[in-house]
């Protein structure tokens, strides 16, 4: 039983772990009628809608060009390569930010700089399956790169400018064109500019870059929550210290962390510039030694606001 629609009875038919095929029995004016579908769900939730997955539609500036960021994945059920945006599931209790920051990175090791709109779970096909998407548009930075993917994992990244996008769709090859991005392409090429519009305010928080020099042992730590959090502080560490630039990340890791430990890490991460209002700016040498005073008691919250996933960018020695 549907507990949205208690007219609805489902029956699943099949038990696999990712996807499942269910019957559903829903009356009509004249009777009955039954369908199968295809669902990610749990059987309580199947025939609803949530969203299930995060699309991203990302635009990366190259050279003071904007391009849009395609992905290229072969598909077994095409016996193809698909283009298409980069795209994942939500993970449980993520939420669409944060898995779309997420998936950016692991796909295509690129990161997200601000989101201007999501949009409310849409139909994906729903003459086929109940799930739904969120789109995300949104802007991103970083260089592309496939050192995050998962083992079962092979996308190629491209970023395409709007003469790229004419040649695509005037001899896309042997290449299936995602549903998804096909009316992107066209969108985009209509208006002659890849211009996202910021529809909806709360969903378009600025994001800010820290970064944090650290040694093995924290880096292990990191390492274990999935590059989610930093560690709790311990008992005389009343201070977590995340720094707002390289230069003094690098400084900390390579002439600090190197001689205390071996080894120095610089970590990068992004949280939204509204909620590390609360951190004053503090000064504590010269302007490159800017930090933020996170008192170890708020790390857990600040955890909960990290946006994406915490990034190595550079080692010592």
């Amino acid at each position: 039983m549907n507990p949205e629609n208690p007219q609805r009875i489902l029956r699943q038919i099949t038990d696999e772990k990712f996807v499942n095929l269910f019957a559903i029995e829903t009356p009509t004016p004249t009777g009955k009628r039954s369908w199968l579908f295809a669902s990610r769900k749990k059987a309580e939730h199947a025939g609803t809608v949530t969203a299930d997955a995060v699309v991203i539609v990302a635009i990366v500036a190259r050279e003071g060009t904007p391009r849009l960021l395609v992905t290229r994945e072969y598909r077994a059920p095409l016996g193809r390569h698909e283009l298409s945006l980069p795209s994942g599931l939500v993970d449980p209790g993520e939420t669409i930010e944060t898995a779309a920051a997420r998936e950016l990175f692991e796909e295509t090791g690129l990161c997200l700089k601000r989101i201007l709109h999501v949009s409310p779970p849409v139909a994906s096909s729903a003459g086929l399956t109940d799930e739904a998407v969120c789109l995300v548009y949104a802007e991103a930075e970083g260089m592309l790169s496939c050192d995050h993917q998962t083992e079962h994992e092979d996308i190629e990244s491209q970023l395409l400018s709007l003469g790229d996008l004419r040649r695509l769709l005037r001899n896309p090859g042997t290449d299936v064109i995602s549903s998804r991005l096909y009316p992107m392409l066209m969108g985009f090429i209509a208006a002659g500019s890849f211009q996202l519009p910021d529809l909806h305010e709360e969903h378009s928080p600025e994001l800010t870059t820290l970064y944090r020099p650290v040694g093995p042992e924290e880096l292990e730590l990191i390492k274990q929550s999935g590059y989610r959090e930093f560690p709790p502080r311990l008992p005389e560490q009343p201070i977590f210290y995340p720094v707002l630039n390289e230069d003094y990340a690098t400084q900390i890791a390579r002439d600090w962390n190197v001689r205390s430990s071996g080894a120095g890490f610089v970590t990068r991460f992004s949280l939204p510039t509204a909620f590390l209002k609360k951190y004053p700016t503090q000064i504590v040498g010269s302007r490159v030694h800017a930090e933020l005073w996170v008192p170890a008691e708020e790390l857990p919250e600040f955890n909960r606001h990290i946006v994406g996933l915490i990034e190595v960018v550079a080692r010592f020695p």
